[in-house]
């Protein structure tokens, strides 16, 4: 009996020992809001201009509009829209700085 306790412990001692952590993932809140985050990035920003927004936190909520010559009042327009519709969408992802 004292054998199989000890052939027990040692596996259980073996078995931690090649245990990984790894992330899976976690949760942030955004405007109280829960969001998912991946535990690989899927794009990076390497630009001086945006690196103080980062001072604080290790995420920031950013919305890229492509450039096409649409004016101020076309993206709050279409902005609004997509507020009403998305569940995603919210007014944090707005709030830069």
């Amino acid at each position: 009996m004292r054998r199989c306790r000890l052939v027990r412990a040692a596996l259980l001692c073996g078995s931690a020992a090649n245990a990984a952590v790894t992330s899976t993932g976690f949760t942030v809140s955004l405007s109280d809001v829960p969001y998912f985050l991946p535990p690989q990035a899927v794009a990076s920003l390497s630009t001086e201009s945006v690196k103080h927004l980062f001072i604080e936190s290790d995420f920031v909520p950013f919305t890229v509009v492509k450039d096409s010559g649409y004016s101020a009042e076309e993206i709050a327009s279409t902005t609004m829209k997509y507020l009403e519709v998305d569940d995603v969408l919210q007014e944090g992802f707005f709030d830069g700085t």
